[in-house]
């Protein structure tokens, strides 16, 4: 999730448009809270997105595949590195 930290120009940004949602959240900055109004949605519809992409991102299948395209490469890497 875009987290605007205080400090940072995406939090100016959002701040100048009165988009942050609270002046002060260290509390939220995680990967999962929403902080600011995103221009064309509601913060409702992210978060339903958000929870959306991370159920597909890390459903057992995918997770799955994922390991296995590393594994390949990594192999595939330590081949290219061997000594003959």
């Amino acid at each position: 999730m875009l987290t605007p930290f205080p400090g940072t120009a995406l939090h100016r940004a959002l701040e100048a448009q009165g988009r942050l949602l609270r002046p002060v959240f260290w509390d939220a900055c995680t990967l999962f809270d929403v902080t600011f109004r995103p221009a064309r949605m509601s913060v409702e519809e992210l978060e339903q997105g958000f929870r959306w992409l991370m159920g597909e991102l890390y459903r057992p299948e995918e997770a799955a595949r994922r390991r296995s395209r590393f594994r390949r490469a990594t192999r595939a890497r330590r081949g290219r590195h061997a000594q003959p």
